[in-house]
């Protein structure tokens, strides 16, 4: 059995970009956070 679905090729760039430093690093503020949780219509437990 063989499946090929293509999404190989996205992940193989996303771990040569991750290896060669070519990513950068990002960390949402609580403020970014929060905002975005305002926006969804699920609510979420306290």
């Amino acid at each position: 059995l063989f499946n090929m679905c293509g999404h190989g090729h996205f992940d193989m760039k996303a771990y040569e970009d991750y290896f060669a430093g070519k990513l950068t690093k990002h960390e949402l503020t609580s403020a970014e956070i929060e905002s975005s949780l305002a926006e969804l219509n699920t609510p979420i437990p306290a």
